[in-house]
Protein backbone atom coordinates (compact mmCIF):
# COMPACT_ATOMS: atom_id res chain seq x y z
CA UNK A 1 0.00 0.00 0.00
CA UNK A 2 1.41 3.59 -0.88
CA UNK A 3 0.42 6.83 1.23
CA UNK A 4 0.25 9.97 -0.09
CA UNK A 5 1.73 13.04 1.66
CA UNK A 6 1.69 16.42 0.74
CA UNK A 7 4.15 18.16 3.43
CA UNK A 8 5.33 21.73 3.80
CA UNK A 9 8.95 21.26 2.04
CA UNK A 10 9.78 17.92 4.25
CA UNK A 11 12.49 16.84 1.54
CA UNK A 12 15.14 16.20 4.52
CA UNK A 13 12.82 13.48 5.16
CA UNK A 14 13.63 11.65 1.47
CA UNK A 15 15.57 9.01 1.10
CA UNK A 16 14.73 7.40 -2.47
CA UNK A 17 17.15 8.63 -5.73
CA UNK A 18 16.67 8.96 -9.53
CA UNK A 19 18.63 5.87 -9.84
CA UNK A 20 16.84 3.86 -7.36
CA UNK A 21 19.11 3.39 -4.80
CA UNK A 22 18.78 5.11 -1.31
CA UNK A 23 20.72 7.36 0.58
CA UNK A 24 20.44 9.73 3.36
CA UNK A 25 19.30 13.37 2.56
CA UNK A 26 22.33 15.11 4.12
CA UNK A 27 22.86 18.57 5.05
CA UNK A 28 24.62 19.14 1.54
CA UNK A 29 21.52 18.11 -0.39
CA UNK A 30 18.96 19.65 1.71
CA UNK A 31 20.54 23.40 1.11
CA UNK A 32 20.87 22.50 -2.63
CA UNK A 33 17.45 22.00 -2.75
CA UNK A 34 16.82 25.15 -0.58
CA UNK A 35 18.94 27.76 -2.72
CA UNK A 36 18.13 26.08 -6.11
CA UNK A 37 14.38 25.23 -6.10
CA UNK A 38 12.74 26.96 -2.42
CA UNK A 39 14.30 30.06 -2.76
CA UNK A 40 13.24 30.87 -5.87
CA UNK A 41 9.66 29.93 -5.37
CA UNK A 42 10.05 31.98 -2.31
CA UNK A 43 11.61 34.71 -4.25
CA UNK A 44 8.26 34.99 -6.23
CA UNK A 45 6.13 34.89 -3.37
CA UNK A 46 4.89 31.26 -3.90
CA UNK A 47 3.86 28.38 -1.53
CA UNK A 48 6.19 25.80 -1.27
CA UNK A 49 5.00 21.89 -1.34
CA UNK A 50 6.76 19.18 -1.32
CA UNK A 51 4.90 15.93 -2.69
CA UNK A 52 6.00 12.50 -1.17
CA UNK A 53 5.10 9.00 -0.96
CA UNK A 54 5.78 5.84 0.97
CA UNK A 55 5.79 2.33 0.88
CA UNK A 56 4.02 0.74 3.85
CA UNK A 57 3.20 -2.99 4.21
CA UNK A 58 -0.07 -2.15 6.98
CA UNK A 59 -3.24 -1.03 7.18
CA UNK A 60 -4.46 2.40 7.71
CA UNK A 61 -5.74 1.61 10.96
CA UNK A 62 -2.61 1.06 11.61
CA UNK A 63 -0.82 4.16 9.98
CA UNK A 64 -3.28 5.88 12.22
CA UNK A 65 -1.59 5.25 15.66
CA UNK A 66 1.98 6.28 14.41
CA UNK A 67 4.03 8.64 15.19
CA UNK A 68 4.82 11.88 13.16
CA UNK A 69 8.41 10.82 13.15
CA UNK A 70 7.49 7.64 12.61
CA UNK A 71 5.20 8.98 9.12
CA UNK A 72 8.02 11.46 8.00
CA UNK A 73 10.93 8.29 7.54
CA UNK A 74 12.23 7.11 4.10
CA UNK A 75 9.87 9.06 1.80
CA UNK A 76 10.18 9.39 -1.54
CA UNK A 77 10.61 12.67 -3.04
CA UNK A 78 7.88 13.18 -6.17
CA UNK A 79 7.93 16.85 -6.82
CA UNK A 80 8.25 20.40 -5.44
CA UNK A 81 5.77 22.76 -6.17
CA UNK A 82 5.21 26.89 -6.11
CA UNK A 83 1.96 27.84 -5.83
CA UNK A 84 0.78 30.97 -6.41
CA UNK A 85 -1.40 32.28 -3.19
CA UNK A 86 -2.12 36.03 -3.72
CA UNK A 87 -3.82 38.01 -0.87
CA UNK A 88 -7.49 38.42 -0.66
CA UNK A 89 -8.80 41.86 -1.05
CA UNK A 90 -9.79 42.02 2.28
CA UNK A 91 -6.17 41.16 3.82
CA UNK A 92 -4.13 44.57 4.01
CA UNK A 93 -7.29 46.55 5.42
CA UNK A 94 -7.69 43.43 8.57
CA UNK A 95 -4.04 43.72 8.90
CA UNK A 96 -3.98 48.12 9.08
CA UNK A 97 -6.95 47.36 11.67
CA UNK A 98 -4.68 44.80 13.42
CA UNK A 99 -1.69 47.13 13.85
CA UNK A 100 -3.83 49.80 14.80
CA UNK A 101 -5.32 47.73 17.89
CA UNK A 102 -1.59 46.92 18.93
CA UNK A 103 -1.79 42.93 17.15
CA UNK A 104 1.55 42.42 14.99
CA UNK A 105 0.43 39.89 12.03
CA UNK A 106 2.98 37.82 10.42
CA UNK A 107 2.70 36.28 7.33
Amino acid sequence: MAELFAYDCRIQYCSLNLDGTTSAFGAAERNAVNDDIIEKYASQAYRTLCLVYRDVDVTPEVVKDWSDEEIETDLTCICIVGIEDPVREEVPESIRQCNEAGIVVRM
